[in-house]
């Protein structure tokens, strides 16, 4: 089953990926980004590195118009955002873990804000930092 996470950032505060890892690293996530991605124009499979094991995830940055498509309530909550992080994966949790983490970071450094659309649901960093850290005790035991 594919899962779906959504970051809403405004574009001026989107990092770049070396501004991303250092936000990952300083927030303690054991994630390491494949720092050669262009994050305005990457699209498909972001490779990433989740505690010394191979991981990852599907990517994209796309306008809020996109989720508001299907999710007009959100309009009060996005504010000044105007873009979309698009994260997906599928049943793998290690790539459930690499989103969770990634993720935080954009929410907690960076002003963005987590939805999960198949729940209809917005997700603190809290939430997202406890999911990271349910999946990856599930992942490596």
């Amino acid at each position: 089953m594919s899962m779906e996470l959504v970051v809403f950032i405004s574009r001026e505060q989107l990092p770049d990926p070396m501004a991303w890892q250092e936000a990952i690293s300083r927030l303690g996530f054991d994630i390491e980004l494949d720092t050669d991605v262009d994050v305005e124009k990457h699209s498909g499979f972001w490779p990433v590195r989740l505690a010394g094991q191979d991981a990852g995830f599907e990517y994209s940055l796309d306008s809020i118009d996109v989720i508001l498509e299907d999710f007009p309530n959100l309009r009060g909550e996005i504010g000044r955002r105007d873009c979309a992080v698009q994260f997906m994966w599928g049943g793998e949790i290690l790539e459930c873990a690499s989103v969770m983490g990634t993720a935080t970071a954009l929410v907690e450094i960076f002003d963005g804000l987590a939805f999960l659309p198949q729940d209809d649901e917005l997700q603190s960093a809290d939430d997202l930092r406890r999911d990271y850290d349910e999946c990856l005790a599930e992942a490596i035991g």
